[in-house]
């Protein structure tokens, strides 16, 4: 059975959002624990450099703890909702990173799916949650919520991909817009913890916590 801990994380500084970066002002202000169900989960809140190696150091060590649930938060500049991603994708990173560094490969290998099925064909792998991102961005009713297939090839993806890689029940992906457009870093870490509290609610539902 899963832990009673919940992992929210949020990128650092990177090109373009290098004073701040919106997914960590909204996740730093989450509170540090969530009652629900009448039990208490624990919320660890990490702040990921937006680096391959940070990436792939972070989320290993996350699932070591067997969490109930895993949420990772980026910002995405030309949005003015919060995205609920519904999928990631195992290739197409070529983009450097905040420290100018690239993966050896664009393609990401994936401990969950065979190696034939990897290559199908030479076309990347697409890995999706588990979670009913549609309903619950229809749910939240305090910002704007839509349901996204578009996380990108750069950091948010290949987080999302990573912890996907290790459980599809159990891990979302939130991009939110820049502080201030249109929401405050409080408005949207409301969301953020409504989220949650929906996620909770599937598990439990589906017997999984």
């Amino acid at each position: 059975m899963p832990s009673r801990t919940i992992v929210v994380t949020g990128f650092g500084p990177f090109a373009g959002h290098e004073e701040r970066n919106a997914s960590w002002e909204a996740v730093r202000l989450l509170p540090n624990s969530l009652v629900h169900g009448g039990r208490e989960y624990a919320l660890k809140k990490l702040q990921v450099p937006v680096t391959y190696e940070a990436v792939d150091a972070v989320v290993p060590r996350v699932w070591e703890e067997s969490p109930a649930l895993v949420v990772h938060c980026g910002v995405h500049g030309n949005i003015s909702t919060i995205n609920l991603e519904q999928c990631s994708y195992s290739a197409g990173y070529c983009r450097p990173d905040f420290a100018n560094k690239c993966l050896p490969c664009d393609k990401v290998a994936l401990r969950s799916v065979p190696s034939g099925e990897e290559e199908d064909g030479g076309k990347c792998v697409r890995l999706d949650t588990n979670l009913k991102v549609e309903s619950i961005a229809r749910e939240l009713s305090t910002v704007r919520c839509v349901h996204s297939t578009e996380v990108g090839n750069y950091l948010c993806g290949y987080i999302y991909l990573k912890s996907l890689d290790f459980s599809r029940d159990r891990t979302l992906f939130i991009h939110v817009p820049s502080v201030g457009k249109p929401y405050s870093s409080e408005q949207t870490k409301d969301a953020i913890f409504q989220v949650l509290g929906r996620c909770l609610d599937q598990l439990e539902s589906e017997g999984k916590l």
